[in-house]
């Protein structure tokens, strides 16, 4: 599961991800302006009890929320 909180006025995007094992991991993402747009930037770690195909799920759930921020930002410009 992944909650999303954005603070609009300093620029910060968090997700918080629940994992299969009930462990809450922050992914923190940063909008950081350049020139005419800006640069999402996100940092994500492996957790140390994950097995690869947890990893790799909650990459495909990270990648998949990403397209929607794509999607919204696309619309609204």
């Amino acid at each position: 599961m992944l909650q999303t909180f954005f603070d609009r006025k300093r620029l910060l995007l968090d997700t918080k991800c629940v994992l299969p094992d009930g462990e809450v991991q922050t992914i923190p993402y940063r909008v950081v302006p350049n020139k005419d747009g800006a640069e999402l930037i996100m940092t994500n770690f492996k957790p140390v009890k994950a097995t690869r195909a947890d990893y790799e799920e909650q990459l495909y759930w990270m990648e998949m929320e990403l397209k929607k921020v794509k999607e919204i930002l696309e619309k609204n410009t």
